[in-house]
């Protein structure tokens, strides 16, 4: 027996009720749901509509829905910084750690110029910034819209929180250091700006890849 639209539709407002707000994963519940319910109708004729739904949603246990959108939300976390760490590694195991090493050796041969070390520093970390916003502004506003919609894209809002700490590590550190520090150390002021310089380069990575699966998943 399958069931009518109505009742589907009975289904997402219950889902809906329940607090899942994540389009894919209501469709993952209310499908299972469905499932449930044909089977115990079918094995049972005379069972109605709403005890068969009672009983497909007992299957959930006494936590109901929640336990299921916690065990999810770790899972895509999960997944969410293992890509990261894909788009990290694929910097170092190919042609482009040719453009890490690069960036290194620049920096440090930047820093041994006659000049101010907070201004340089300061300087290349506002570049940064511009460049981190300016270059996936749209692809940045796409994805946020729809990381509140589709549980898939969700963690995307974690990246975005750990982005402003590890900005905000690299505008503090000459002032916790001292310069005093990045002066007689120059490898360090280097190594700190080649993070970053790898932490924009992921993140834009990241952000196409994510904006290549939104467009090929047709998610609005």
């Amino acid at each position: 027996m399958q069931l009518s639209k109505n009742q589907i539709d009975e289904l997402y407002e219950f889902v809906k009720k329940k607090g899942i707000q994540y389009i894919d994963l209501q469709k993952e519940l209310v499908g299972y749901l469905i499932l449930i319910i044909e089977s115990k109708m079918k094995s049972n004729p005379s069972l109605t509509f709403t005890k068969a739904f009672n009983l497909a949603y007992k299957t959930f246990g006494v936590y109901g829905f929640d336990a299921i959108l916690s065990h999810k939300i770790k899972m895509q976390t999960k997944l969410f910084y293992r890509r990261i760490r894909k788009h990290i590694r694929a910097l170092f195991i190919s042609y482009r750690i040719c453009f890490v090493v690069s960036s290194f050796f620049i920096f440090y041969y930047v820093r041994s110029f006659n000049c101010i070390i907070h201004e340089l520093y300061f300087g290349f970390i506002a570049a940064a910034i511009f460049l981190l916003v300016y270059s996936s502004y749209s692809s940045h506003n796409t994805i946020r819209k729809l990381s509140k919609k589709y549980l898939v894209l969700s963690s995307y809002n974690n990246m975005n929180l750990n982005s402003i700490f590890i900005l905000y590590y690299f505008l503090v550190l000459p002032t916790v250091i001292g310069e005093h520090i990045l002066n007689n150390y120059p490898y360090l002021f280097s190594i700190n700006l080649t993070i970053l310089l790898v932490f924009i380069v992921v993140r834009r990575n990241l952000l196409n890849e994510l904006l290549a699966y939104v467009k090929s998943k047709g998610l609005e």
